[in-house]
């Protein structure tokens, strides 16, 4: 069809292509297409709204004018912004284009967009599925209860988010960036650092809480940043766990860690009470520690450890560390295990 518009009141049939370079009403709105459509436009382009077996959005900008369904596959390259118009579908997608949304998209789906965003300034639903990169910032969000996956980079607002009875999934291969926007206090259902290297949050101080259960698996490092650890309900994996906060209480006190736990704070910070697999020092601040603390197997000081007046327990592993070790213990008992 190249620049030239299709028009009447046909119906549709056959499986071969239609391409169309035209930027506006390209075709009919609210039409059946069996065959492919490929919007080709180099420059912005609408997309009509209708039904699609296979529907190709090329290079540049795409805005729906309609809502759009589509049953076979959808492949972005440049981006499709849906706006207020819903996207529907048994459809499978391919390509990397950006996906831009204010209305709803189906759940379930493995977005391969290098982006979804959820952009509308009102309450919006996030829905479940496997997506690359996903930004939920605008208005208020709600997690649909369900797992929703993200391998790419993971972007809120500052819209109240409700998460209950969801599982947000960090499984990317690379390292992970979690931007925190106007978010003073973030709350997870479940949090999963399932698979991976590492996933790090932005340094916003704000108070994270994980009201089910928080999975750091054994390839897997879940980086804080300068946030706090609010609480957590139940712990699960055994990878690596790092906070830079100076709060007096970065992680929860009095919590049995099952992971390999770094305080790598840049000024002098604090280590609550509790029972840590692995604990490793490695910021330049002085590292206190505010009560008894049993460490199971290594204790790895490379940055100022000072114990005060309290004990440390365990560590069937080694004591090593480049830098100092301080203790003003004088009670009953050793201040640190003999033999090391």
């Amino acid at each position: 069809m190249t620049t030239n518009a299709l028009s009447g009141s046909f119906t549709n049939s056959g499986t071969g292509t239609i391409t169309t370079t035209r930027t506006t009403s390209a075709f009919p709105a609210s039409k059946t297409w069996t065959q492919t459509v490929q919007y080709n436009a180099t420059s912005a382009q609408s997309v009509i709204g209708g039904n699609y077996v296979n529907l190709t959005i090329g290079t540049g900008a795409k805005t729906a004018t309609g809502s759009i369904d589509v049953s076979g596959t959808l492949t972005t390259t440049g981006t499709l912004a849906m706006g207020s118009n819903v996207l529907s579908g048994t459809f499978i997608q391919a390509g990397t284009g950006n996906l831009t949304t204010s209305s709803t998209l189906p759940s379930g789906k493995t977005w391969t967009s290098a982006s979804v965003a959820y952009n509308s300034g009102s309450l919006q639903t996030v829905s479940a599925g496997t997506y690359v990169g996903l930004n939920i910032s605008g208005g208020n969000r709600t997690l649909e209860p369900s797992t929703i996956a993200i391998s790419g980079a993971f972007t809120t607002g500052s819209g109240v988010i409700t998460t209950t009875g969801s599982t947000v999934q960090f499984n990317g291969a690379t390292t992970q960036a979690i931007t925190i926007t106007g978010q003073t206090n973030l709350t997870f259902d479940n949090l999963d650092a399932s698979a991976g290297t590492t996933k790090t949050f932005s340094n916003t101080l704000a108070n994270i809480t994980v009201n089910g259960t928080l999975n750091i698996a054994s390839s897997a490092s879940l980086v804080l940043g300068n946030n706090r650890l609010a609480s957590v309900n139940l712990l699960s994996g055994n990878g690596t766990l790092s906070t830079a906060s100076v709060s007096t209480t970065p992680i929860p006190a009095s919590v049995i860690w099952p992971y390999n736990v770094t305080f790598a704070a840049a000024t002098n910070d604090q280590i609550p009470t509790g029972t840590y697999q692995n604990l490793t020092i490695s910021g330049a601040g002085t590292t206190t520690v505010q009560a008894d603390i049993t460490v199971i197997n290594d204790l790895t000081y490379n940055g100022p450890l000072n114990l005060s007046t309290f004990q440390l327990f365990g560590v069937a592993g080694t004591i090593s560390g480049t830098s100092t070790l301080t203790t003003l213990y004088t009670g009953v008992g050793e201040p640190i295990p003999s033999g090391k």
